[in-house]
């Protein structure tokens, strides 16, 4: 009698355990096919999704080799992928279908297209271009939209963003290597009393064997232009951003380390802050390079680098300004992310391209990027003086 018993308890145990699995089973391929969908849905996106597995007790979804790419005319201008998303869910708020908990990401890499190789187009297909800065900010709304969420921390450890300009002369590349990312009590879920306030921070290393950091407080949802944010480079060699210079500034060092500091106040759209850009053992003008430019060229920089003799600290053959900021985002239409983008990106332009243009050495192609390039860049007027 006690064996028929235990076989039957066997029995039952047995089937239980099939029925879990199968649900279980049934559960990562709905899953998959579900977040996969989600990936697609938008045309000019593409996504995919490597595999799903669910820790039910522990309330942990692991998400595997997840992939995002912003198209534009077929080219995809961001590529954003992920070895491994976990997430620790709460399954009450689940069921309502809100998603609140914990998301760690380990080994994000991001890939942003500057723009394609020099090809011939039709001149009315020159503004259907989309620009790679305003496709990453469109890939950030779209995965807001995805579905409501209360995130408590968002971590990313492990991580790459590669920046990479095809339509520049010369192309250039720029990486953010090793990069952590920390956020807190991140959500797209109106708050009545407006008092959630997120923090999120990000550290990496740069081009040039520098470090950059940034911290940023905002409200969450973040429903009005209203943040804090303090960033800053350090210690950058300038040799390794020749690319750069020589694209944007018509210019090369022949050795120099730049450091860069930055802090805004942002209130329902005024922003104020400074931006304290410092250079240490810089030469501009390397004689030995000369011979295969232009005589303008050499003239204007012979130029920048007797403003930089004239700034310079002598005893510590250092240069530096610190440069006053204010004013209104004239997009009455930009959202927190894009305003967020416009200061840090023309924080730095400006400490590396146009520092000359407080004593009228500003270069001809930096003051011509104050009124050309893409959206997000044209946002801030930058009437500022040196401090």
């Amino acid at each position: 009698m006690r064996a028929s018993q235990f076989a039957r308890i066997y029995k039952k145990m047995r089937d239980g355990a099939t029925m879990v699995l199968f649900a279980r089973r049934t559960l990562q391929t709905w899953a998959q096919s579900y977040i996969s969908r989600k990936l697609n849905e938008a045309p000019d996106l593409e996504g995919s999704l490597g595999g799903v597995e669910f820790a039910l007790l522990r309330g942990q979804v692991i998400l595997r080799r997840i992939h995002v790419a912003k198209l534009s005319d077929g080219r995809k201008l961001v590529d954003a992928r992920c070895e491994e998303v976990c997430i620790h869910i709460q399954w009450r708020p689940l069921l309502h279908g809100i998603l609140v908990g914990k998301v760690s990401l380990r080994a994000p890499h991001v890939q942003i297209r500057g723009g394609a190789q020099k090809k011939p187009e039709k001149k009315e297909n020159e503004k259907d271009k989309v620009d790679a800065s305003e496709a990453l900010l469109d890939v950030i709304r779209q995965s807001q939209r995805l579905t409501p969420f209360r995130l408590q921390l968002l971590k990313a450890t492990e991580g790459r963003v590669d920046y990479v300009s095809y339509d520049t002369t010369p192309p250039f590349k720029l990486t953010l290597d090793e990069f952590s990312l920390s956020a807190v009590d991140l959500t797209n879920i109106p708050d009545p009393g407006g008092k959630t306030i997120a923090h999120i921070s990000l550290a990496g290393r740069t081009t040039g064997n520098g470090q950059f950091w940034f911290r940023l407080t905002l409200p969450s949802p973040p429903d009005t232009l209203t943040f804090e944010l303090h960033a800053g480079l350090e210690r950058v060699n300038l040799v390794d951003l020749n690319d750069l210079l020589r694209a944007y500034a018509k210019f090369d060092v022949k050795r120099g380390v730049c450091s860069v500091y930055s802090e805004f106040t942002v209130e329902n759209g005024y922003y104020r802050g400074q931006v304290q850009p410092r250079f240490q053992d810089l030469d501009v003008f390397a004689w030995q390079k000369e011979h295969s430019k232009g005589f303008l060229q050499i003239c204007r920089q012979a130029l920048i680098a007797l403003v930089a003799s004239l700034f310079k600290n002598r005893p510590r053959d250092e240069l530096a300004l610190n440069i006053g900021i204010t004013g209104t985002f004239e997009d009455a239409d930009v959202d927190v992310w894009a305003a967020v983008g416009s200061l840090l990106g023309n924080a730095f332009r400006r400490s590396l391209f146009s520092h000359g243009s407080e004593t009228e050495a500003r270069t001809e192609a930096a003051a011509a990027a104050d009124s050309s390039g893409p959206r997000w860049r044209r946002l801030i007027p930058w009437k500022a003086t040196a401090g």
